[in-house]
């Protein structure tokens, strides 16, 4: 705080007392924060979300934002809760769920560049495991 109370800002020239601000910063990795601007901070450390959470997560929002993202219809694309569930536990290992939309795009785009060719009927698509190496 103490270091706070004298700070000019050097575009408007014009000081100001931040010794009661406080500043709230966010970051996926400590690890790119300069040493100098990190003493100063408190680290707290928030766990993701739980693969039950981010399920959830899906099912209610990220689903059907991506069907209307793409113009797909839950009659032609059916998604079912063990499909989104193999993919957020085999495809996502992030603690939120931005590479889980992703993956979500993914099969809609798929699946309305064939519907776009008509080449298909609706679809319910699955995850199939496969054993490494195989393809």
């Amino acid at each position: 705080p103490e270091q706070n109370c004298t700070f000019t800002d050097h575009f408007v020239t014009v000081p100001f007392d931040l010794s009661q601000v406080l500043f709230i910063a966010t970051a996926n990795s400590t690890a790119t924060i300069p040493a100098a601007l990190k003493d100063r901070m408190e680290v707290i450390r928030i766990s993701g979300y739980t693969e039950e959470e981010k399920l959830h997560i899906a099912l209610r929002h990220l689903v059907p934002k991506q069907f209307k993202e793409h113009g797909i219809s839950p009659d032609q694309l059916q998604l079912p809760a063990d499909t989104l569930s193999a993919i957020v536990s085999g495809y996502t290992r992030e603690a939120g769920v931005r590479s889980l939309e992703h993956k979500i795009g993914s099969v809609c785009r798929a699946v309305a560049l064939k519907l776009a060719e008509n080449d298909i009927l609706p679809v319910q698509a699955h995850v199939e495991t496969q054993t490494r190496g195989e393809f």
